[in-house]
């Protein structure tokens, strides 16, 4: 701030160069420092506020840097989830084939089954018709023997 000079037309007045006189300044001078003193603390006010913008955008920013790897894995969770989705598909339509063949096994089995029985019936009646056969040729052969003799 500059010294106050002298007017020469108002006699001991010295200017202010705010308001002009001693007067003004006695009147406004209060006002004004009170007004430097909010405008000082607004403006700190502002600047610490300036501060906390920057501060919280610099955590925005770290946050979101952080962010992005969270959103790739869950988009490949997703992708992955697709897959999974699409094996348990084929895996049920391969489950319901096999049980089709399981089914048509199951019946060859009992069809298998029922001719190893009947197998087993002609086995035996094959075997008491060779028994009966080895006691004919037995009994014939003891029959042309005793021709023979004769």
């Amino acid at each position: 701030m500059t010294q106050p000079e002298t007017d020469s037309g108002m006699g001991n007045q010295v200017a202010d160069p705010l308001y002009g006189t001693k007067a003004m300044s006695f009147l406004f001078g209060g006002r004004t420092q009170k007004l430097k003193t909010m405008n000082r603390i607004l403006t700190d006010a502002a600047r610490e506020r300036s501060k906390r913008i920057k501060e919280l955008e610099r955590q925005i920013a770290q946050l979101q840097r952080e962010l992005e790897p969270a959103r790739r894995a869950i988009e490949r969770a997703r992708e992955l989830e697709l897959v999974a989705d699409e094996r348990a598909r084929l895996v049920n339509e391969k489950d319901e084939q096999l049980a089709i063949v399981r089914e048509a096994l199951t019946k060859g089995a009992r069809v298998i089954n029922e001719k190893d029985e009947e197998l087993a019936i002609v086995r035996e009646a094959l075997t008491k018709c060779s028994s009966r056969i080895q006691d004919l040729e037995h009994t014939l052969a003891e029959a042309r023997a005793m021709l023979q003799e004769t």
